[in-house]
């Protein structure tokens, strides 16, 4: 075995490379996307359409990320955090992203105070008038993908590799703020809900490992979106 071959295997003995383009693809691919390959769908299409498209493509990092887990580094989908939701579980992640879709609202407001809210353009903030499917459709996304992208391949392949899981969360933390730094989104809403929000998700899947879990909670914080476009509740 080649010394650069050694230096590739981690403590377990499993080559390090894959776990490395996993996480180029679960940290830069939302980053890559969201300031390049997102704004060129917005030139190009219309803002549904253009919405549509980049849900896509984080469907497909996804894919690629999972792709890596099964096929090249042979973890199985539970070094992800695919586990079983019990009920017990299920409850407690229904409660705990009904508390959240409410604090995490009145938290962004009261940030905003120090903060006040700029004015931006970008896919989300043409398609605020959206039908309740496209919101659907973007909330599940986003629960689904941010969950695996910046939770748990990061959370578990970067504490497997330097064995600190304190660093890990630093690392995903960062990367998941940083993502949400472009368009629309002003220093109040990433002071006020994108950081707490994800240092609350990232502390729930240390907590519990599961994946369904923090998807559920996730999926439940942004469900009010849906509702307002729905009509069902009014806008805040």
């Amino acid at each position: 075995m080649s010394s650069v071959e050694t230096s590739l295997r981690g403590a377990k003995g499993y080559s390090i490379l894959p776990a490395l383009l996993g996480l180029g693809l679960a940290l830069m691919g939302p980053f890559v996307f969201q300031w390049f390959i997102g704004p060129y769908f917005e030139a190009v299409a219309e803002p549904v359409a253009a919405v549509l498209l980049g849900q896509g493509f984080l469907w497909l990092l996804v894919l690629g990320v999972i792709a890596i887990t099964l096929y090249w580094e042979r973890k199985p989908l539970t070094s992800l955090g695919f586990r079983p939701l019990r009920p017990g579980m299920a409850l407690l992640a229904i409660a705990l992203g009904i508390l959240l879709s409410v604090a995490l609202p009145f938290l962004g407001k009261f940030v905003s105070q120090l903060f006040p809210a700029s004015q931006g353009a970008g896919t989300l903030g043409t398609s605020t008038n959206a039908p309740a499917w496209v919101w659907f459709v973007m909330i599940l996304t986003a629960s689904v993908t941010e969950e695996i992208l910046f939770r748990a391949y990061p959370l578990e392949r970067v504490t497997s590799l330097t064995g600190n899981m304190w660093f890990a969360a630093l690392l995903s933390l960062a990367a998941f703020v940083l993502v949400h730094t472009r368009g629309i989104w002003s220093p109040a809403h990433v002071l006020g809900a994108v950081l707490p929000g994800g240092a609350i998700q990232t502390a729930l899947y240390l907590w519990r490992r599961n994946l369904p879990f923090v998807i559920l909670v996730h999926f439940l914080i942004n469900l009010p979106l849906v509702l307002i476009a729905a009509g069902i509740l009014p806008g805040l």
